[in-house]
């Protein structure tokens, strides 16, 4: 796998970084990496106002034109580990069927509601709200 990451993601010039923030909810930064051959590892920068915890993470590269057409997209699920040096991202798994095209996307998404409404109809659950009144109250804080 990790020669097929270097193939794939070689060609970008930064990826998303996205993990959990130190109160546990989901955070994305964009971010440079270096691919760290010895210990088969990509190391990111993470700014420092921006605060993760280690753990569960994905490395997102992507790029497209101005009308999000010409996509192309290597996503990398993983570990985020804090080195010495700073943070390392250990990939686990190359996401190979991530979309590619506008209409891909649109699929990938139909699918993701399509299997969230069985686990929830399996399970018995009710689809949870989403808080968007506080959600826009805290936005317009920060």
């Amino acid at each position: 796998m990790w020669d097929e990451l270097k193939r794939r993601a070689g060609t970008f010039t930064s990826a998303v970084l996205s993990a959990h923030d130190a109160d546990g909810y989901p955070a994305s930064v964009r971010t440079s990496f270096a691919f760290d051959e010895g210990r088969q590892a990509v190391r990111v920068e993470v700014p420092a106002s921006v605060s993760l915890q280690e753990g569960v993470a994905s490395l997102l590269f992507h790029s497209h034109d101005e009308q999000l057409w010409s996509q192309e997209i290597v996503l990398v699920r993983g570990e985020l580990i804090r080195a010495p040096h700073g943070w390392v991202f250990r990939p686990l798994k190359l996401v190979r069927e991530a979309p590619s095209s506008p209409l891909g996307i649109v699929r990938f998404l139909r699918q993701c509601r399509k299997t969230a409404k069985a686990y929830l109809k399996k399970r018995g659950v009710q689809r949870p709200a989403v808080p968007w009144a506080h959600l826009r109250e805290l936005k317009g804080k920060a």
